[in-house]
């Protein structure tokens, strides 16, 4: 459910005229569209992680649970799901066992 209202959301602007193909094509080529692309594959390969995590420390899921609700109430983020929120956990864990060595 989650990826089709994604792909609705992305797609709306299109259907609303408010977004031709060559502006779209255009844009993969500009710093700001190389720099978006880099971001959805970073941001893919984070949530990766994230599955991972998940799969081998399921009791990790409250802790990012209770994170994302800190986040919006203190700092008032977004929250944006617990695959993207273990996948930052996974990398900083990653990070904190490397640092140890």
């Amino acid at each position: 459910a989650g990826l089709l209202l994604l792909l609705i959301a992305v797609f709306v602007p299109f259907a609303q005229d408010k977004v031709t193909l060559p502006e779209v094509a255009k844009t993969f080529v500009s710093i700001d569209g190389i720099i978006a692309i880099i971001s959805g594959m970073g941001a893919a390969f984070m949530c990766g992680c994230g599955v991972n995590l998940l799969e081998t420390n399921p009791q990790i899921a409250g802790g990012l649970v209770v994170g994302s609700i800190l986040g919006v109430l203190l700092l008032k983020g977004i929250p944006i799901g617990p695959l993207a929120a273990a996948g930052m956990a996974a990398m900083l864990l990653k990070l904190i066992s490397l640092w140890r060595k």
